[in-house]
């Protein structure tokens, strides 16, 4: 049991690592880019904090990053992890508006679907 809680203690430590390199690249001026975004994005989402994850997405594109399918897949897996359907097929209409090619990743989500018997909402979507 001892070594869940201290495997578990170094996990919020080297995010809280993490957290306090990501503050201080934003105090020294450095843009993050969209591979340091998705990283925070991917924390808030396997955190389960879905509406701050969409909110960091938002921050993400009015600043100028533009996201990658890395991006969406997490906020995707996020949302779908949580049974938040329609905030997944949300954030998948979203990526494919953007041009951004689907891959193994954004297939799997219409597994999941599939999975939980949401046969109807996968068939909604065209995949190209």
């Amino acid at each position: 049991m001892w070594w869940r809680i201290t495997r578990s203690s170094i996990a919020s430590l080297r995010k809280a690592k993490r957290a306090i390199l990501f503050h201080e690249m934003m105090r020294q001026g450095v843009v993050p880019d969209a591979v340091t975004c998705s990283s925070v994005i991917d924390a808030l989402c396997k955190a389960g904090a879905m509406d701050k994850a969409e909110l960091f997405l938002r921050q993400m594109i009015d600043n100028g990053v533009r996201p990658n399918k890395e991006t969406y897949n997490c906020v995707i897996n996020g949302y779908s992890t949580s049974g938040q359907w329609k905030g997944a097929a949300k954030m998948f209409r979203e990526m494919t508006s953007q041009g951004l090619i689907l891959d193994i990743f954004t297939y799997n989500w219409f597994s999941s679907l599939c999975k939980h018997g949401r046969n109807k909402e996968a068939a909604e979507f065209s995949i190209p």
